[in-house]
């Protein structure tokens, strides 16, 4: 069961208070009436039901419920148990290890009163019988009452294979998974009403071949969905998670709320929502299917404050719909589907291309992590403050009020999306704005320091230092240690936030000094240009063109045109991090055009683009130089060049420290001698592609003593270059998919192969194939697996990464032989 965290006050609690008497029911008690103790406890469940009154409570011990039965009035086919009237069934030990079982014969449960808590309600079938509802519900059929703590498993029926549910019925804190529907609602069907809340609605279907609607949920003229996760259902047709329909104008409106509606499927439309006439709020839809409307199909649908990402194509309307607050985005720097067509209407919502309406954006919504689910919004993120607050919901997907000022201007308005931000400020708050009077301690937009140093000299830890836009060139200071100024130096834990973000917020270091230095806090977006470290009598005055960050985070910021000896846009160490930033056009006059690593730090989330190391045969990691550890992680690396090796990164371990690269795109890169893509010594590349990169030897890379593990190295000019032994471990090293490509492995060193693609088949090594790969289309750059691939399953599972280059679990069936085997490549095919 999944951990439940709130509370519904119309259940009862875990502490049951007894109105009338308490009857027990258990597999060892002496069958007696009235059943008042467990020595004389009732041996099936009915027995007990029956003997009991309005206000009693029934104790029922472990054990599977699999005999006796009752036919409740108004149907033809008996239901292992039947309660029409207010009393209470408990298992007192929970679902894990009490079990009601209709044995594929008779439902589960049916249910006109009272309250049913702690069961698993397994192998239910409702089908044949001369009535309407004689074919719904397969483990429960929910008139009234409630249902809570409960798994609902393996039941079938015409509709509602797990459960159906009318009028003013609840279903709370439960598992409904795993059942199936003829025809609608393969999890649960509701019929003008029914609540279902807090509940986990995973691995239903509903129907095959062209029919069945509403693989999770079908809300046929009412219902209220809130709080639930709905996941991995599929639809025959339409509605995969979720199929509502009401009759237009009707009082009767199926309404979604706080839900998340994740990778369900459906074969022609709404892969996550199937919606006609209902409503939807604080709902997020990620990575559903369907030919037609990947995240929804919505006509006279009203959608508010919806985050609708990652599918595999976003909104189809039909007509009427109002779509409010909400963030409709499918490509996050790895492909995705358009993100809306039909009929839709669009007010303060962020999604591409921008539609006509009221206060709608075009950009991307910035959200912090979306290819690992994170979808809550980014600070500096341009949906924050930018809904509308009249039309919207009172809270968030979390229960967080609406609206914030989540911006922190001073005016509160709702977000785009699921997730309202809420800004906990722990220290002062001081602002830097050229329009303020520059009055310390610039504690307000008016009296907002001018220079972005005299607000940090002014700032103590906890402090949030707002920064208005313009460009930021006046100032600077010292740091210690070294003789060059910075124009800002940062050595406290304070947050330095540009509050309208990089595009109009920039420190510029005039190609005099460096931007930015760190030892410490956190500084969020901004662009930083032109910085310059050169000159001055340390090492250190010599690194870290644009920023140097000993220590602290940088986040959503724009790297740019800085120059320096090493690092011309960031020198990084420690545990210091940059994260969902852009790293673009730096020059290095040695080493790392865009990144030097020294003894760790970690770049996640970025774009290192077109960065240079060195000219006429020297200079080395165009995109990024690791020394001595480092972590360069899900970033793209892209058409940096280097004049002697390593274009996209060169990675050197020392002292036992080895960088590492994971779930990386590495491509467009250029080296002049050595590793077009990377030049690894040492160190470790994981779940990476390495493509179109070009060097005079080893265009995708040069290994010397590393690991290269669940790599996809296709379409450079030649492939692995082995400067001494290295190990290829679960990867694909193809260059020719038609249009000619150099060898894929060559060099003095040796390639220990395992459980890997290439030609020709290397003559060591357990697992390898010499085939093509068959990629999904590698000419246009997609080296997803196509179905058929050979790489699918034929990995080695004991040493691959727990995820793939998405996150995608590893292994997985791809095969669909009954056995997870990790696949060979970057990308773990999903059958």
């Amino acid at each position: 069961m999944k951990l439940r965290v709130m509370v519904c006050g119309l259940l009862l609690s875990a502490s049951v208070a007894v109105q009338g008497a308490t009857r027990y029911v258990s597999l060892t008690g002496g069958d007696m009436p009235p059943y008042a103790s467990w020595e004389t406890a009732a041996r099936v469940i009915q027995d007990a039901v029956d003997y009991s009154a309005a206000g009693d409570t029934i104790l029922v011990g472990e054990g599977l419920y699999d005999d006796g039965g009752k036919t409740p009035p108004a149907v033809t086919m008996a239901t292992r148990v039947f309660i029409g009237k207010d009393i209470t069934l408990k298992a007192v030990n929970g679902p894990s290890v009490t079990t009601i079982s209709g044995d594929a014969i008779m439902r589960c449960l049916h249910l006109n009163a009272g309250h049913v808590e702690g069961f698993t309600l397994i192998n239910g079938r409702a089908s044949g019988g001369s009535t309407y509802q004689d074919a719904c519900g397969g483990n429960a059929f929910v008139m009234g009452g409630t249902v809570s703590n409960c798994i609902i498993t393996a039941g079938q029926a015409s509709k509602g294979g797990g459960v159906f549910i009318k009028g003013s019925a609840v279903i709370a804190d439960s598992d409904i998974t795993n059942n199936y529907a003829f025809w609608e609602g393969g999890g649960v069907f509701f019929e003008f009403g029914g609540s279902v809340i807090r509940s986990l609605i995973d691995g239903n279907s509903a129907g095959s071949s062209g029919n069945g609607a509403g693989g999770g949920a079908f809300m046929y003229s009412g219902g209220v969905l809130e709080d639930c996760e709905i996941t991995r259902n599929r639809a025959g047709n339409v509605g995969g998670g979720v199929r509502a329909h009401a009759q237009s104008g009707s009082d009767y409106r199926g309404a979604i709320r706080r839900c998340q509606i994740s990778r369900n499927s459906a074969s022609y439309y709404g892969g996550g929502v199937f919606l006609v006439n209902a409503l939807m709020d604080n709902a997020i839809l990620s990575e559903n299917s369907a030919m037609h409307g990947g995240g929804g199909y919505v006509s006279g649908a009203t959608v508010r404050n919806c985050t609708i990402v990652r599918n595999n194509s976003g909104l189809l309307g039909g007509a009427n719909n109002d779509i409010i607050n909400s963030v409709v985005w499918n490509d996050f720097g790895q492909g995705g589907g358009v993100n809306y067509s039909g009929a839709l209407s669009f007010s303060n919502s962020c999604t591409y291309p921008l539609p006509a309406g009221i206060g709608n954006i075009a950009v991307n919504p910035r959200l912090v992590d979306p290819l690992n689910g994170n979808y809550y919004p980014a600070l500096g993120s341009p949906c924050i403050d930018s809904g509308f607050a009249g039309d919207r919901p009172d809270d968030d997907i979390e229960g967080t009020p609406r609206p914030l000022d989540g911006n922190l201007d001073g005016l509160a308005f709702a977000d785009m999306g699921a997730y309202e931000v809420s800004v906990d400020v722990q220290g002062a708050l001081r602002f830097v704005s050229p329009e303020g009077n520059n009055t310390p301690p610039y504690a307000s937009w008016e009296t907002a320091a001018w220079v972005i140093q005299d607000a940090v000299d002014c700032s103590a830890n906890g402090d949030l230092i707002l920064v208005g836009e313009g460009l930021y060139d006046d100032g600077g200071k010292t740091p210690p240690a070294v003789t060059m100024a910075t124009r800002v130096f940062i050595n406290k834990d304070i947050t330095l936030k540009a509050v309208n973000g990089p595009a109009v917020t920039t420190i510029s270091g005039d190609a005099i000094m460096r931007c930015l230095q760190m030892g410490a806090g956190h500084v969020e977006g901004f662009t930083l240009i032109n910085g310059m470290a050169s000159g001055g009598s340390s090492y250190e005055d010599s690194c870290g063109g644009n920023a140097f960050v000993n220590c602290g985070t940088i986040s959503n910021c724009v790297i740019t045109a800085g120059q320096a000896s090493k690092g011309a846009g960031v020198f990084i160490r420690g545990s210091a991090v940059v994260a969902d930033s852009v790293i673009t056009n730096n020059y290095a006059s040695w080493e790392a055009g865009g990144v030097f690593f020294e003894h760790g730090g970690s770049v996640v989330r970025c774009l290192i683009d077109r960065n240079r190391a060195g000219m006429t045969g020297t200079g080395a990691g165009g995109g990024a130089f690791m020394y001595a550890g480092g972590v360069l992680e899900d970033c793209e690396i892209t058409r940096n060049t280097a004049a002697s090796v390593g274009g996209g990164v060169r990675a050197y371990a020392s002292g036992g420290n080895a960088g590492t690269i994971r779930r990386c795109h590495i491509s467009g890169n250029s080296a002049s001698y050595y590793g077009g893509g990377a030049y690894m010594e040492y160190s470790s590349v994981e779940n990476s592609i390495l493509s179109e990169n070009s060097a005079m030897y080893g265009g995708g890379g040069v290994v010397r003593g590393s690991m290269v593990r669940n790599c996809t190295i296709v379409r450079n000019n030649s492939g692995l270059y082995a400067w001494q032994d290295s190990t290829i471990l679960n990867s694909i090293v193809w260059n020719d998919f038609g249009q000619g490509g150099g060898a894929n492995y060559f060099g003095a060193g040796s390639l220990a192969f395992t459980n890997s693609c290439t030609y020709p088949l290397p003559a060591n090594g357990q697992g390898n194939i010499a085939v093509n790969p068959l990629l999904v289309d590698p000419l246009a750059g997609d080296y997803y697996p196509a179905l058929g691939s050979p790489c699918i399953d034929s990995g080695l599972s004991s040493d691959a990464p727990a995820t793939d280059i998405e996150g995608a679990p590893r292994p997985l069936d791809g095969n669909l032989d009954g056995s997870a085997v990790a696949d060979m490549g970057a990308y773990e095919y999903e059958p």
